[in-house]
């Protein structure tokens, strides 16, 4: 006949609640081979778990429950469902359970929490299991067969290697309560197997109850069902809401969205699409890209400059005369500047479904506004345009002439490079026309050696000298005498920009002439300005001249 034994664990119960609400217990159940606290009434007893043993009881595929105090009304998990996971290793067994947010879970595991609840149990029905009787009268018991059926959490111990902590899903526990059953030895016919039967009956009973109190209670919940809604795509919505402005579906409420409070005809570019126009001004636009952009939102911005700071320190107290002489600093004002760049599309190129003209209009206008702003960055005239570094109307930047007439030598490169302090020269970079560049890929040392070098890097090829990179723009000088044909500059210490935030796009479509194209034009402006920030950051290279 089959009888229940109850075995209760000395373990550390500690519980953890984080953020997802989940509850967790896990730890070491039973370490196998290890004697557990005298057991027995009359016959006094130690006993163990022989290593295995719980591995062969968990492969006869039985549903294990986890309660509260054997209280089969207080289910926490169970392996029916998995949220109670069981294994053997080399230690002994292991447990996992999720318990179930009921309100005697949560209760339960607050006491865990709290140490009010600090122990566990196990159960078994034993199969085999071998007795010896010790000098002392005290009796050892190795057991090597049982069928699992319960863990609880409970209060008094038996064995006192097992721990058990409480934690959340993502936080691994330590160890859990074991109720395990097991089949008694057939022959024993003392007193503790009379009294373990009668529990097996009693614990029989409580599990049918539970059975009927649970089907009745799943009956009554109402299942919510939630249907998942797809995220949405911010960019995708934005490229949608432009292409309907372009092809002039107005009154849609998203286009309104961009185009109330905008000049008539206009709309406010959003927000991730402006931020893919900076990406490809910055790819279309090198020398922009290097500078140092604010994007303030007032309508100018005023940036301090170091003039001139001498020895900038003094020693002794109330002796700051030198210093004040010798610091010096003015403003650096950057104004509003209306720039920008159109392109004219046919109709019939913006009504077609097959084209992804808003990627191709945003591409154009970008590669376009990028050419202007590094234009106007090295040959801005300042009063209607960025401050330029070429132009430089007042003298700010240090000019490097040529030693020879209409000639460039890799000495006067090389003075170049050496002008500037060494602290700007680690991000500087040589500017210069397709025809300067022809000239210096030309200069060889003593050993036919070129001084320019080429690399193949992820964006193409690309050029340097002395270490630092060759750009080649259309908007330099040409080479010749007389000609400031070489910039090289870092950028990034010495010229300011700013972009105020905002980009806005214009569609021109009912004039005269966009009406007998059957087309339409694209104005794309900021408001943006440029100056020098700091001159010595900054180096020209002057051709000579006869």
């Amino acid at each position: 006949m089959e009888k229940i034994e109850l075995r209760q664990i000395d373990v550390e119960l500690r519980g953890i609640n984080e953020e997802d609400g989940k509850l967790k217990v896990s730890g070491y159940v039973n370490r196998t081979g290890e004697w557990s606290q005298p057991l027995g009434r009359e016959k006094r007893f130690i006993e163990r778990i022989m290593p295995g043993t719980f591995t062969r009881a968990l492969q006869k595929g039985n549903d294990v429950d986890f309660l509260a105090e054997h209280d089969n009304s207080k289910l926490l998990a169970s392996t029916k469902n998995g949220s109670l996971n069981l294994r053997e290793d080399d230690n002994g067994l292991f447990m996992e359970a999720e318990i179930s947010p009921t309100s005697w879970g949560k209760d339960y595991h607050q006491l865990i929490k709290d140490g009010l609840l600090t122990n566990m149990s196990f159960g078994m029905a034993v199969g085999k299991d071998d007795w010896k009787k010790r000098s002392d009268g005290l009796y050892e018991r190795s057991i090597e067969d049982i069928s699992l059926v319960e863990v609880s959490a409970v209060k008094n111990p038996a064995y006192v290697t097992s721990t058990i902590q409480a934690r959340s899903l993502d936080i691994q526990s330590e160890e859990d309560v074991l109720f395990l059953m097991q089949k008694n030895n057939k022959n024993e016919k003392d007193e503790l197997n009379m009294d373990k039967e009668k529990q097996l009956k009693e614990l029989r009973a409580t599990l049918e109850a539970l059975e009927t109190e649970q089907r009745a209670e799943a009956k009554a919940l109402a299942v919510e069902v939630r249907t998942e809604v797809p995220a949405v795509d911010p960019k995708e919505t934005e490229t949608r809401t432009v292409e309907k402005f372009l092809r002039g579906d107005i009154y849609a409420p998203e286009v309104r969205a961009i185009t109330t409070g905008a000049t008539p005809g206009s709309a406010t570019i959003p927000t991730h699409l402006s931020n893919v126009i900076v990406e490809k001004l910055n790819e279309y636009a090198p020398l922009f890209a290097r500078t140092k952009n604010f994007t303030p939102v007032n309508g100018f911005l005023e940036i301090l400059r170091e003039q001139a700071i001498g020895n900038a320190g003094f020693f002794g107290e109330m002796n700051t005369q030198s210093m004040t002489s010798d610091f010096t600093m003015d403003k650096v004002r950057l104004d509003q500047k209306r720039v920008g760049t159109a392109i004219e599309l046919s109709q019939h190129l913006v009504n077609d479904s097959g084209i992804d003209v808003v990627n191709y209009a945003i591409g154009i206008l970008s590669r376009r506004l990028g050419i202007t702003l590094d234009d106007s960055i090295l040959n801005g005239d300042k009063a209607t345009q960025f401050e330029g570094v070429v132009l430089d109307a007042n003298d700010k930047i240090e000019k490097v002439e040529t030693e020879a007439v209409g000639a460039i030598t890799i000495d006067d490169i090389f003075e170049l490079y050496n002008t500037m302090h060494p602290e700007h020269q680690a991000n500087a970079v040589f500017v210069m026309a397709r025809s300067t560049f022809n000239e210096i890929a030309k200069l060889k040392d003593e050993n036919g050696h070129y001084f320019l070098v080429r690399d193949i890097a992820t964006t193409g090829l690309t050029y340097s000298i002395f270490g630092r990179p060759v750009l080649i723009n259309d908007n330099m000088p040409p080479f010749g005498a007389g000609l400031r044909s070489i910039v090289f500059a870092n950028f990034g210490e010495g010229y300011a920009t700013i972009t105020k935030k905002g980009l806005n796009l214009k569609r021109i479509s009912d004039d005269t002439t966009q009406a007998l194209r059957g087309s339409q034009l694209l104005v794309l402006d900021a408001y943006m300005d440029g100056k020098i920030l700091n001159p010595d950051a900054i180096k020209l290279l002057q051709v000579k001249s006869a």
